[in-house]
């Protein structure tokens, strides 16, 4: 069973949205990608900006999520579907991938081989991306797009509750990588699994929600052979074991009055959450199977 160890309250009060969209740590240095698109790097000891490029994305459009591929190259997704490649070591070079799609990138996600990633649009399209780099000044990148299924199409859960998580619903999907390469989508109520280029799902989370969900965005992360869903809807943590390609709802966990859920994190068996409150909550999930 989860334990709490550990509630911070609040000590910042903020009413702006962050200009940041997304955070990615290599090594010594931290990338920052602002919503314009503008990528900025930073050396962790000291926070010394060392390089930046400006946003290239199309007019009007915004970051909304990034993936770093090995230690050569990032992928940004923008809120039209658009993807754009740009070079670790080199931010002024940069190649479109995609220009728009039929919804907004939702999540990215880098698998263990460098060149592969996994793109989850808002609609519920799960892609893999495959990256291979040419020997060409103009064209230093070619990708190749495979659409592995969308969770919108897949059929309703067994107690009867809608899969879909089309934008209609008001939840934006989420993607965490496992052990493997296995990988979770995870939606308010449910998640899929995605193994290899196989898609298998829905699994009903614990108990199972039938009323329609809040607008937010969900939430996830793959710890020791388990996992932990949430949303910016609700406080609730969910608790998974996951098999291959399959997962299993454990065991709901809540912090009260503190507010849906921001972000997660985590580590080992420990798991952290941000809260609408600014509470920061820490679990310890050493959840023991018994026969």
């Amino acid at each position: 069973m989860p334990r709490l160890v550990d509630k911070c309250s609040p000590v910042v009060q903020t009413s702006q949205p962050s200009p940041v969209a997304v955070l990615l740590v290599d090594g010594s240095v931290i990338f920052a990608i602002l919503r314009s698109g503008e990528v900025r790097c930073h050396r962790c000891s000291t926070g010394q900006l060392l390089a930046s490029c400006p946003g290239r994305l199309g007019k009007g459009r915004f970051a909304a999520a990034a993936a770093l591929l090995g230690s050569e190259a990032f992928i940004l997704g923008d809120d039209a579907g658009g993807l754009l490649w740009l070079r670790r070591d080199d931010l002024s070079e940069m190649q479109s991938l995609r220009v728009s799609h039929s919804s907004a990138v939702a999540s990215l996600a880098p698998l263990k081989n460098p060149e592969d990633c996994l793109c989850l649009s808002a609609d519920g399209a799960v892609e893999l991306i495959h990256v291979v780099e040419l020997d060409d000044a103009d064209s230093p990148v070619q990708a190749r797009i495979s659409r592995l299924g969308c969770i919108a199409a897949q059929p309703p859960l067994r107690d009867g509750a809608s899969s879909s998580l089309s934008m209609e619903s008001g939840m934006t999907p989420a993607l965490c990588i496992g052990a493997d390469d296995m990988a979770l989508v995870v939606g308010p109520n449910e998640v899929w699994t995605v193994a290899g280029t196989s898609l298998a799902g829905p699994f009903a989370a614990q108990p199972a929600t039938r009323s329609k969900p809040s607008e937010g965005l969900c939430h996830g992360i793959c710890l020791r052979g388990r996992a932990v869903t949430a949303s910016s809807a609700s406080p609730r943590l969910q608790w998974w074991t996951l098999s291959t390609a399959a997962a299993k709802a454990d065991v709901v966990t809540e912090s009260s009055g503190c507010g849906g859920v921001l972000a997660l994190a985590g580590h080992g068996d420990l798991c952290a959450s941000l809260h609408a409150y600014l509470c920061v909550v820490l679990w310890q999930g050493a959840l023991q199977q018994e026969d």
